[in-house]
C-alpha cells in the first residue's frame, strides 16, 4: 500500500516539475514573438519617416504605439530605452522608471538592470534576461521578472518584453490545481493539495475546499487531518497516515492510506490517499490462485 500511494504522488511530482518547465519555454519562446513584433514596428515606422523626422521623434512616436500594447491577460508589456545615454525611455507596466538612467534605476531596484542589458546587447544583440524588481509603491515587496530584450540599430534603443514570474507561477498553479482534481488512481485512488496553511484546495468531496484540513476526522475520531498537517511541515515533510471511513450506503467503516509530500517551492502539500480493502481482496485473489 505504502509503496502504491508513494508511486502515484511521484507522478504528480514530476507532472508538475514538467509542467513547470514546458510553461517557462512557452514563455520565453512568446516574449522572443512579441519583442519581434515590436522591432518590425520599429522598423517599419523608421524607415516611413526617417526622412521627414527627427530621431527623437521617432522615438516617440514608437514609445507610443508599444505603451498600450499588452497580452497573456493583460500581465506582458513593452519597454524600450537608449543605450548610448543608458536610459529608460519606456516602461509599460511602471512609467515611473521612465527617464531614468542606469544608475537611478539601479540605485531604486538594487540591481544594474539597464547596464546588464547594455552589455548584453552588445556582446550578441539579443537574449533572455531575469532580474528582480522593487517598486517604490510597494516598500518591502520584489517581483522576480523575465524578458527578452533586442537591439535595434537605427535608433541606438533596446526593446523588451517582461513579464512578471508570478503572474506566470499564479496561472500555471491554476492549471495544475484543475489537473490534480481530476487524478484518479486504481479503483478509489485519489489525489489532493493543501496550502502549508492548511487550506484544502482540492479534493474529490468538493465541500471540503476551502476548509482547513486540520479539521478533517476519521469515522473512529482520528485526527487524520491534523497528522497530514504535522507530516507535511514538520521534519523531512513526508509522511503515512492511515484512518477509517464510514460507509453511509453500506453501513460498513473502510480503511485508507496516505502518503502526504511537502512541495515546497509552492507552499503546497501534496496527498494520495487509497483504501485498503481493494488491495486485499487482489491479494485474496492472487493467494487463492497461487494455492
Amino acid at each position: 500500500y505504502e509503496v502504491r500511494v508513494k508511486e502515484e504522488l511521484d507522478k504528480v511530482v514530476e507532472l508538475i516539475d514538467y509542467r513547470r518547465q514546458q510553461s517557462e519555454l512557452r514563455v520565453e519562446l512568446e516574449i522572443r514573438e512579441r519583442v519581434q513584433a515590436a522591432y518590425t514596428i520599429a522598423s517599419h515606422n523608421y524607415r516611413l519617416y526617417k526622412d521627414e523626422r527627427s530621431v527623437e521623434e521617432i522615438r516617440e512616436m514608437i514609445v507610443e504605439l508599444l505603451r498600450p500594447m499588452r497580452w497573456n491577460n493583460g500581465r506582458g508589456y513593452y519597454f524600450s530605452g537608449r543605450v548610448e545615454e543608458a536610459e529608460i525611455e519606456l516602461f509599460a507596466d511602471e512609467p515611473f522608471f521612465e527617464g531614468k538612467e542606469g544608475w537611478q534605476f539601479k540605485a531604486i531596484v538594487g540591481t544594474d538592470v539597464v547596464g546588464d542589458i547594455i552589455t548584453m546587447i552588445s556582446e550578441k544583440e539579443a537574449g533572455l534576461y531575469r532580474y528582480v524588481l522593487k517598486k517604490p509603491a510597494f516598500p518591502g515587496k520584489t517581483f522576480p521578472k523575465i524578458a527578452f530584450v533586442k537591439y535595434f540599430p537605427p535608433l541606438d534603443w533596446f526593446i523588451g518584453a517582461g513579464i512578471y514570474s508570478a503572474d506566470l507561477e499564479e496561472t500555471l498553479k491554476q492549471e495544475v490545481l484543475t489537473r490534480i482534481q481530476n487524478i484518479q488512481f486504481g479503483k478509489d485512488g485519489e489525489v489532493f493539495c493543501f496550502r502549508l496553511d492548511g487550506t484544502i484546495l482540492t479534493n474529490q468531496n468538493e465541500r471540503l475546499v476551502g476548509r482547513s484540513i486540520t479539521t478533517l476526522v476519521g469515522a473512529e475520531g482520528e485526527k487524520y487531518g491534523r497528522e497530514l498537517f504535522e507530516a507535511s511541515t514538520t521534519g523531512a515533510g513526508t509522511g503515512y497516515v492511515n484512518f477509517s471511513v464510514q460507509e453511509k450506503e453500506e453501513d460498513r467503516r473502510r480503511q485508507k492510506l496516505c502518503y502526504v509530500e511537502v512541495y515546497p517551492d509552492w507552499g503546497w502539500g501534496l496527498g494520495a490517499a487509497m483504501y485498503m480493502d481493494a488491495m486485499e481482496q487482489s491479494i485474496a485473489n492472487e493467494t487463492k490462485t497461487y494455492r
